[in-house]
């Protein structure tokens, strides 16, 4: 709450409680904010693996250094710095000696939407770059010399920042609650092992859209894309010879040597409907198709998949082939030398999400997966090792929750955390030969958390449209929740086709908290037509990105409202940015009997204008009647209940027309709606006032609430009470 004191007149003061948003005074209350202890843990390897060492939070004013030995768990622990190195030097062991570089190099997870906030302090332009699961760099803005910006992203995903010379000055990753970054003069450019300080940017490797993006203009569904000729060019005698007839007409060639004389060329057709590997001998003059995948509806293999389609291996001419063709996402070894030769390595009805590493002396794969242990959320992401055969499958993270591993240098032993976003974080030493459990690090304390009022999200399920598949999500009760009182429910949506999206593991604060402090009930749900389930929950969104797994969204809500009477499901509200945007648009346009407020942030809102890799993906090749069906432009006139568009001027990701042009079918329908164009602003929820703008508009709208006349002349004093 806030005091608000108003000038009426001259001899009249009017004083009044409002409720406000917690962001307006974030940075007067962090200090007061509970703590939550063990949140992550930070290993340090020493003497070849045989010690960990790492800083252990006893209370939030409290902590002390804990040395482990890797073989047996033997623990000692340090009350101080000087202690741990007087501990170190008694066991002989070097206390220079330092962990690994551990920061982020790539993006691992998609939690819930979020922003970073960086400073350039330095006196040059630098750039901002995403880093994608498979490591690759996409170029954003550029930040010049004491600007701020505001970049819109998502929990776990990964940033870099490079300066005028292209060296990289720092890894961020970002959180659930919003965070700022400052890029100063003194930040020396992080020198890779083996790279020198000063590399050019991978071109060759990142998907040709995401650069071709930041030009005036990308390529849309149905644009002319630029062809390829694969042709192979003597470099003694200058002789050209084209090994292969077939055109390139969906990016370029992707060309992996074998050896001098062979190499494997991957090619995927324009519309996502076929994927093939060639091998190429150039001393028989012969071409083999190795691999020949065709499907009815797509095959994903840009924007996400978070497996590459194709691992080559180093000493071998093998290479590990990612597929759905059985109906899930599984691992294959396939022969190069062999047509048409690909053995399972994995398979079974669950998701294999990654790839963490190969031992190519043992045949062995370590991978991340989900879905595979009963009872369990089948998001939830989990480890194993397996045989290139597909034998001696061993589970390495046996914890029910969303994992994350910190191998030791030598891989022998390594840190095991996981959680939930109902239950707080644990840490575990374990064993790599068998997964075996060596000893329990630390438990994250959550205590004075929960005594300050905070409500632990609450996961739950129902069934799908189907009546048969299960249907994932979360509920976020307001702080001093009372289940006597009846709250109005807001979901927070983002059905793009590329991941899944409801947050899997626990944080003290959640993105919606801003919200659900103002006495909303928070919901985000995992509908069909998402990714890291069967192909077949998948497929719902092809040529139907409007469906947005709405029917499973709503049952799932109702459902959830059956056991959960203060859910008011008469005050339903959605919200949504880009993809979410377009998402949040179409509740209010296709399903407006039950949402009755939405709030879009710079959305799609017609798949025809927006980036072709992305959205023929789903939608398909070439641009038919399926592209105006799911248009948020073609049915504006079918809005119902209240509508918030907002779009930033200078959006690069989701071109700012796509907005206009629903705003303008909006109005020649006599449609009413709010409509705010964020000036200078790029992709993403217009900050701090775009929140605000949001959280004022759901107050009016959902809890009859009329926020202050900020406009007027009035005192705020900041202020909680």
């Amino acid at each position: 709450m806030r005091l608000l004191i108003a000038r009426v007149n001259t001899s009249l003061l009017v004083i009044a409680w409002l409720t406000v948003a917690p962001s307006a005074f974030a940075d007067d209350q962090a200090s007061k904010r509970p703590r939550v202890t063990n949140l992550q843990l930070t290993p340090q390897w020493l003497a070849d693996d045989r010690f960990i060492r790492f800083r252990h939070q006893l209370s939030h004013d409290r902590s002390e250094y804990v040395l482990v030995e890797t073989a047996t768990g033997e623990r000692q622990t340090a009350p101080d710095r000087k202690s741990l190195a007087d501990l170190l030097a008694k066991l002989g062991i070097d206390t220079t000696e330092s962990a690994a570089d551990i920061q982020p190099r790539r993006t691992t997870e998609t939690g819930s939407e979020t922003s970073i906030e960086f400073t350039n302090e330095t006196d040059s332009p630098i750039r901002l770059f995403w880093i994608d699961t498979d490591g690759h760099e996409h170029q954003y803005q550029q930040i010049d010399a004491g600007e701020t910006v505001s970049q819109h992203t998502f929990a776990g995903h990964v940033w870099s920042i490079k300066n005028s010379k292209k060296q990289v000055l720092g890894y961020f990753r970002a959180e659930d609650e919003s965070t700022s970054f400052k890029i100063v003069a003194a930040m020396q450019p992080i020198v890779e092992e083996g790279i020198p300080p000063s590399v050019p940017e991978r071109r060759w490797s990142v998907d040709i859209d995401a650069v071709e993006r930041e030009a005036s203009g990308y390529k849309v569904p149905g644009d002319t894309y630029t062809c390829y000729e694969l042709r192979v060019v003597d470099s003694k005698t200058g002789e050209s010879t084209q090994p292969l007839a077939e055109r390139f007409d969906f990016g370029r060639p992707r060309v992996h040597w074998i050896n001098s004389h062979r190499f494997a060329v991957q090619k995927i057709d324009r519309g996502h409907q076929r994927f093939r590997v060639f091998v190429v001998d150039l001393e028989t003059g012969k071409t083999n198709t190795i691999v020949d995948e065709q499907t009815e509806t797509f095959i994903w293999t840009a924007h996400g998949p978070p497996v590459p389609v194709c691992t080559y291996l180093n000493q071998s001419s093998e290479m590990i082939h990612s597929s759905e063709k059985s109906g899930w996402r599984h691992l294959y070894l396939v022969d190069l030398d062999s047509k048409n030769n690909a053995a399972a390595i994995t398979q079974g009805e669950w998701v294999v999400r990654g790839i963490e590493y190969i031992d190519e002396d043992k045949r062995q794969v370590v991978f991340t997966a989900s879905g595979r242990e009963p009872g369990r959320d089948p998001y939830l992401l989990h480890y194993y090792r397996v045989d290139f055969d597909g034998t001696n499958l061993v589970l390495l993270t046996p914890g029910d929750g969303q994992h994350t591993v910190q191998f030791s240098p030598g891989r022998d032993y390594y840190v095991d955390t996981y959680s939930r976003v109902d239950c707080p974080p644990i840490h575990e030493l374990r064993l790599s030969d068998d997964g075996s459990l060596i000893c329990s690090l630390a438990q994250s304390d959550v205590s004075q958390w929960l005594d300050g009022g905070h409500q632990m999200p609450e996961v739950f399920s129902a069934k799908g449209r189907d009546g048969e598949t299960e249907i994932w999500g979360m509920i976020c009760k307001p702080r001093g929740f009372d289940p006597q009182q009846s709250y109005p429910v807001i979901e927070a949506i983002y059905a793009g086709p590329h991941d899944s999206h409801v947050p899997k593991t626990f944080h003290s604060r959640h993105a919606d908290e801003e919200l659900t402090d103002l006495g909303f009930v928070v919901v985000r749900i995992d509908g069909m037509g998402t990714a890291n389930r069967s192909k077949a929950f998948h497929d719902v969104c092809w040529h139907n990105l409007k469906d947005a797994g709405f029917p499973d969204r709503i049952g799932w809500i109702r459902d959830a409202a059956k056991t959960r009477p203060y859910m008011d499901l008469d005050r339903v509200g959605i919200f949504g940015t880009s993809a979410g945007g377009q998402n949040a648009a179409g509740a209010v346009l296709f399903h407006g009997n039950f949402y009755k407020a939405a709030a879009a942030f710079c959305g799609c809102h017609d798949n025809r204008l927006d980036k072709a890799s992305w959205n023929e993906q789903w939608m398909g090749y070439p641009v038919g009647p399926q592209y105006a069906q799911s248009s948020n432009i073609d049915h504006a006139h079918k809005l119902t209940g209240r509508l918030l568009l907002m779009v930033g001027e200078q959006d690069t990701n989701v071109p700012p027309h796509s907005t206009t042009r629903f705003a303008d079918a909006l109005v020649r329908a006599n449609k009413d709606f709010e409509y705010l164009v964020m000036p200078d602003a790029g992709h993403g929820n217009g900050g701090d006032y775009g929140r605000r703008r949001m959280r004022d508009f759901f107050q009016r709208h959902l809890q009859g609430i009329h926020p202050p006349n900020r406009n007027a002349d009035e005192v705020i004093l900041n202020e909680r009470f």
